[in-house]
């Protein structure tokens, strides 16, 4: 297939500039979500954003050019970390268009990607163009190059690996129970804690209401075979909990003994340590963020899932304070009030504000709907008075 290539006019190119200049006044110097990231000069905002609406353009004057089809440009100003409805929207299919200036890939956010789901707004197909901008001169030349797309379904398969067999999966199931009766125990025997334990049965995804809970603290017991020396926190459990406002306070650590020849449980049990949710975040020296894909530190294991990490040696130890703590008085509302969604910087109140909202939306329109059905159904009836 021959290059398809497009020319920008000089008007054109203006009005792109002068959007580029003007949004990035009102962007954000860092990343939504973010809180490590150096901040971009607005020079360098408008850049990328002058590179992302001529790719857009581009994509406009080509579907006119070559399907005879009229796109929409938006030229609204947003701030950063938020975006746009849509790039391009045609016969339902919503249109994400990217644009680089150099370079041999199509990059695709997935604090974006984040952002568009929870609002029911995902892209279905994502166009790339490459625009032609030597070195040294001060504006592109106009000349833009479609490269290729790549469809959402084939963006949503997940990192490579191997799927996990039952057995893998019973095996790591058994490892988290015994962490959980162990604890239970723990409290039971030392403390005079009832926990009660859950042994119902949850689909992929799903997770119980709680491990434990003490006092009003929620607890989230994990375990690992012996070995291990992390405790790990996935994102997306973080995530599923939070928008259910039902975020564990608290996270605490065992490690089960494990006979490998036998692949069994020995029965033997190690409490390793606790993690408050507040040390779940960004800047915390002892918190390590380790995306999916990565290596874990220290092992050959690639992760399957975005995390949280902390080194057994960085947990708290002392479980008579620990304990102490929790049955002095409940936790505090602003520890799941105000922690951040590791994927959009989000506290709970804004997700949960956000929802209501969305509810209240979708109440009022289901009450206007039957409204207007009564409506209709009292002016035919009216009609049918005077045929």
């Amino acid at each position: 297939m021959a290059e398809r290539i497009i020319y920008l006019t000089k008007e054109e190119l203006e009005k792109c500039r002068e959007f580029s200049e003007k949004s990035a006044l009102q962007q954000q110097k860092i990343e939504y979500g973010e809180s490590k990231t150096k901040p971009r000069s607005k020079a360098e905002i408008a850049h990328d954003n002058l590179i992302g609406k001529i790719a857009e353009v581009a994509f406009s004057k080509m579907m006119k050019e070559d399907r005879n089809i009229d796109i929409d440009l938006d030229f609204e100003y947003y701030p950063r970390g938020k975006w746009d409805s849509q790039d391009a929207e045609y016969n339902g299919w919503k249109i994400d268009v990217k644009g680089t200036r150099i370079g041999r890939w199509m990059l695709i956010e997935w604090n974006k990607l984040a952002f568009r789901q929870k609002d029911d707004e995902l892209s279905h197909l994502y166009v790339m163009f490459s625009v032609d901008w030597k070195d040294g001169d001060p504006t592109p030349s106009g000349k833009v190059v479609y490269r290729g797309f790549a469809t959402l379904a084939r963006l949503s398969k997940e990192f490579p690996k191997k799927a996990r067999s039952e057995n893998e999966i019973a095996r790591d199931n058994l490892i988290g129970k015994i962490a959980e009766v162990a604890f239970s125990k723990m409290m039971k025997e030392n403390y005079g804690i009832d926990v009660p334990l859950d042994f119902n049965y949850y689909p992929r995804g799903q997770w119980d209401n709680q491990d434990a809970e003490i006092n009003g603290w929620r607890i989230d017991v994990k375990g690992t075979r012996s070995g291990g020396r992390w405790m790990l926190i996935e994102w997306n459990k973080l995530n599923f909990r939070q928008r259910d406002n039902n975020l564990s306070h608290l996270f605490v650590m065992f490690t089960v003994d494990w006979d490998r020849n036998s692949d069994q449980p020995t029965g033997k049990v190690s409490y390793r340590g606790a993690v408050s949710l507040a040390k779940l975040k960004d800047g915390i020296p002892t918190t390590v963020v380790l995306r999916k894909g990565s290596i874990l530190p220290g092992t050959k294991t690639h992760l399957q899932a975005d995390n949280f990490g902390i080194q057994f040696k960085d947990l708290y130890k002392h479980l008579n304070h620990l304990v102490e703590y929790l049955r002095a008085a409940p936790p505090p509302s602003s520890l799941t009030d105000h922690f951040r969604n590791p994927y959009t910087g989000e506290t709970t109140l804004e997700i949960l504000g956000s929802t209501a909202v969305k509810e209240e939306s979708v109440t009022a329109k289901a009450d206007l709907e039957k409204q207007e059905s009564r409506v209709v159904k009292l002016f035919a009836w009216i009609k049918s008075l005077f045929q």
